[in-house]
């Protein structure tokens, strides 16, 4: 089963958003319409890769004024 992001449109006319998982594109638009809305865009749902994702807080920019205490400490 994939993840799928989608936009789609109710019987008002109002846009809703969500994620949800199929086994196809097409079995995600089915399952939406299934739901009385009409889908406008299904895009597969990124899955964020790498080691820097899984550890919160890893991958941010370390600041200037932190790099000059650590420098001047060692």
């Amino acid at each position: 089963m994939t993840k799928f992001n989608y936009t789609a449109v109710n019987k008002q006319g109002k846009s809703v958003t969500g994620t949800s998982e199929a086994a196809s594109r097409d079995a995600m638009a089915d399952a939406i319409v299934k739901q009385s809305l009409r889908p406008v865009t299904i895009k597969v749902a990124s899955e964020k890769k790498g080691l820097g994702s899984k550890i919160e807080g890893f991958g941010q920019k370390v600041k200037l004024k932190d790099l000059v205490i650590f420098s001047r400490q060692m």
